[in-house]
C-alpha cells in the first residue's frame, strides 16, 4: 500500500514539474553559466564555474550539432555551423531561425555586445570570418576578417567593452590563442593575438588545446575544453587556472560552446 502511494505521489510530482515547465514557471536561473557540447544532437546543461560540474537540461533535438550559445536578454540563442539558433533556456530544445546564408558554413562563435545587443559571430576556416547576425532572420552579414593565418577556434566573448576571441593560428597547429577583436572602422574583425592560453606545470608554459568556449562571470573570463576541463583565463597573459573537470557519471564532457544568463 505504501509503495503504491508513493508511487502516485511520484507520478503527480513529475506530472506538476512537466506541467510548470511547459507553462513556462519554472524560472532561468540567473547569472549562470549555459554550455553545449560538441556533438550530434548537442546537450545544452548548466556549469557550476566553482567545480565545473553540470545539470543537463535537455538535446537540442536537431540533427546537426551545436557549436556556441549566446543569450540576448532572457532569450537564449544557438548557433551551429550554418544555421542560428533560438534555444528554450529551460529544456535545450532548439529550433532553426535561419540559416547565414551562402558561403557562410563555418560559425562556431557567438557574442553579445552589451549595451547594442548586437550579435557577432567567427567563422572556423582561415581567414577568419567576423559577421554581425540579424535575430530576426538569422542571416549573417561579413564584416571583416581575423586575418591571414587565423580563424576561430570556438568562442567570443566581451569583457569591459573590449572582444575578446580564442582563435587557432596555422602556424602554431593544435593551440589555443587569446586575442583580441577589433571593432573599430578600418579594421572591423581583426585578431591581434595575446598569447596561446597556457597553465604553469612545474613553473613551465603548458599551452592548452581546444578551448572551445568563452564566456565571463563576475568579471572573470571563463572558458570551457573539449577535454572536459573549465577554466579561468586571465586576460592579460593568457594564463589559465583548471576550476575542473565537467563529467556525467565517468564521462568527460566535450564542451562546445559556452555562455551566461542575464543576472
Amino acid at each position: 500500500m505504501k509503495k503504491t502511494i508513493f508511487r502516485l505521489i511520484l507520478l503527480m510530482a513529475v506530472y506538476h514539474v512537466s506541467q510548470m515547465t511547459q507553462a513556462g514557471l519554472i524560472a532561468v536561473p540567473k547569472n549562470t553559466l549555459y554550455a553545449c557540447d560538441f556533438k550530434y544532437n548537442s546537450n545544452i546543461y548548466l556549469i557550476n564555474n566553482a567545480t565545473a560540474q553540470v545539470t543537463t537540461l535537455g538535446r537540442i533535438n536537431l540533427a546537426t550539432a551545436c557549436t556556441d550559445l549566446a543569450f540576448v536578454g532572457a532569450k537564449l540563442y544557438g548557433t551551429t555551423f550554418k544555421n542560428f539558433l533560438i534555444v528554450d533556456p529551460k529544456t535545450g530544445k532548439a529550433s532553426v531561425n535561419g540559416s547565414y546564408g551562402l558561403g557562410v558554413n563555418d560559425i562556431n562563435a557567438l557574442a553579445v555586445q552589451p549595451g547594442t545587443n548586437k550579435i557577432f559571430g567567427a567563422g572556423s576556416n582561415r581567414p577568419g570570418r567576423f559577421v554581425a547576425i540579424n535575430p530576426t532572420t538569422g542571416r549573417a552579414t561579413t564584416l571583416g576578417f581575423y586575418g591571414t593565418y587565423y580563424s576561430s577556434s570556438g568562442d567570443l566573448v566581451f569583457l569591459k567593452n573590449s572582444l575578446y576571441a580564442t582563435i587557432s593560428d596555422i602556424r602554431k597547429p593544435g593551440m589555443s590563442i587569446l586575442a583580441k577583436i577589433s571593432l573599430s572602422s578600418g579594421s572591423v574583425g581583426r585578431a591581434t593575438p595575446i598569447s596561446g592560453i597556457w597553465k604553469a606545470v612545474s613553473n613551465k608554459k603548458v599551452f592548452l588545446k581546444n578551448v572551445y568556449g568563452l564566456s565571463v562571470k563576475n568579471g572573470v573570463i571563463y572558458g570551457a575544453m573539449a577535454s572536459g576541463e573549465v577554466i579561468r583565463i586571465n586576460p592579460v597573459t593568457a594564463q589559465a587556472v583548471i576550476v575542473g573537470v565537467s563529467k556525467i557519471g565517468i564521462t568527460k564532457l566535450t564542451h562546445g560552446g559556452m555562455t551566461i544568463s542575464p543576472p
